[in-house]
């Protein structure tokens, strides 16, 4: 059902296999393939993909302006939410289809942050590139 969610808002869904293949991509390191975190700050704080940009979609004037151009240059964009059936991601990248960032490499991973942490992959917590990772629990 999340498939077709996106489907009929017209994005377009990455799985997790997809978005690790991304993020372990050269381009990713030097923004041409660029993560964006649609949870609120506080959130953001705890933990995000390492290198996510920060854009609140229902707070958007914070951070629209300063995400919006690196998601025009880049080749790829991901935003990403809780995962399953938030839709902040949905929201998120609407909003930057409708600033212009083209459709054709405008990405939502469905499996959100949640999958993403219970897969143990790297965390990035505090501000974006700070290289700080959480404590293990």
């Amino acid at each position: 059902q999340l498939s077709e969610r996106l489907r009929q808002k017209g994005l377009q869904e990455l799985k997790l296999t997809q978005v690790e293949i991304l993020f372990r991509d050269p381009r990713s390191q030097d923004g041409r393939i660029v993560f964006v975190n649609a949870r609120d700050q506080d959130d953001y704080q705890q933990g995000h993909i390492p290198g996510a940009y920060e854009l609140d979609p229902y707070h958007p004037e914070k951070e629209f302006g300063n995400v919006l151009p690196i998601c025009q240059v880049a080749e790829e964009v991901v935003v990403y939410c809780t995962g399953g059936d938030c839709e902040d991601s949905d929201t998120a990248a609407i909003l930057l289809r409708d600033g212009g960032v083209p459709i054709l490499k405008l990405f939502v991973y469905g499996g959100g942050f949640t999958e993403w942490e219970a897969r143990h992959l790297t965390v990035e917590t505090g501000a974006r590139n700070s290289g700080m990772r959480p404590n293990p629990k």
